[in-house]
């Protein structure tokens, strides 16, 4: 799903006042403010709702982003001993993908639920990471 805008009045203004930029997935920066495990599966989650995607063979997940971006996220989940791995998703080269496997899934799952009461997160997809990886 995508919203065009056509007007540059609406378009300068969303992205002064609302830091909303074009095709981020290539610039997003991964944050260095998530200094506690509330914060950060906040985030991993909020993220896997946006660009993420569970496989239906049920054996990972799939994090989409650029390569620099993914890297951040790898050597974060490492401290929380997610083993996950970051390749090359399309042949043109720009986007990459991390892989969380089944265990590591798991644990993200155990982790990230701890916090589903603030977070609200999208009933769907982690009903089926639920499904797939408990």
């Amino acid at each position: 799903c995508f919203i065009k805008f056509t007007s540059q009045p609406i378009f300068d203004a969303l992205v002064k006042n609302f830091n909303i930029t074009p095709r981020k997935t290539f610039t997003l920066k991964f944050p260095n403010s998530l200094n506690s495990p509330e914060l950060f599966f906040s985030f991993i989650v909020g993220y896997i709702d946006g660009d993420g995607c569970v496989r239906k063979n049920g054996k990972n997940i799939i994090i989409l982003g650029n390569e620099k971006f993914l890297l951040s996220m790898k050597n974060a989940l490492r401290e929380y001993n997610i083993d996950c791995k970051v390749q090359l998703h399309n042949i043109g080269g720009k986007i990459h993908q991390l892989c969380i496997n089944k265990d590591g899934a798991y644990k993200l799952f155990n982790y990230a639920c701890k916090y589903f009461d603030i977070i609200k997160p999208l009933k769907r997809k982690w009903d089926r990471i639920a499904n797939n990886f408990l």
